[in-house]
């Protein structure tokens, strides 16, 4: 049981770890983007996000280590040829999760109205790749 549990964390940790590179791409090209560092330590954690948004990246890779456990429980009974879509639906769910239920909570609208287009579009994507890197990995595995 606990290698399962490791091997499930390290792959939604490894997720994680790439989600966060992929917030900063679409501010590379235009100064936009969903940092939700910034979002999770001053909207839910209530630091000032300069000065603590480390705090938010350790919170965020410890949530994806979390949901790479939830998905290994979740997706383990079904068949190794289903990975890649299993991946993609869960990626799809967190990020449905995330705007109709967190934002909403955080005061950033349904769908993340506040945050404008391009962080919504960025969220989605990168909540995309989360699940198909976290399914590749537990797949090696």
């Amino acid at each position: 049981m606990g290698a399962i549990f490791v091997r499930d964390g390290l792959s939604g940790l490894v997720g994680a770890v790439v989600m966060v590179g992929l917030w900063h791409v679409p501010r590379l090209w235009n100064g936009e983007g969903l940092d939700l560092s910034r979002v999770i330590v001053t909207k839910f954690l209530g630091f000032h996000a300069n000065s603590y948004s480390q705090l938010g990246l350790a919170a965020h890779l410890l949530v994806g280590f979390v949901l790479g456990v939830v998905y290994g429980g979740i997706f383990h009974p079904f068949p190794k040829s289903l990975e890649v879509l299993n991946g993609l639906l869960y990626g799809l769910l967190l990020w449905l999760i995330l705007m109709v239920g967190v934002l909403p909570a955080v005061g950033e609208g349904y769908f993340g109205v506040k945050l404008g287009r391009p962080a919504r579009l960025s969220s989605l994507v990168s909540h995309l790749v989360y699940g198909l890197i976290l399914s590749a990995v537990y797949l090696l595995w």
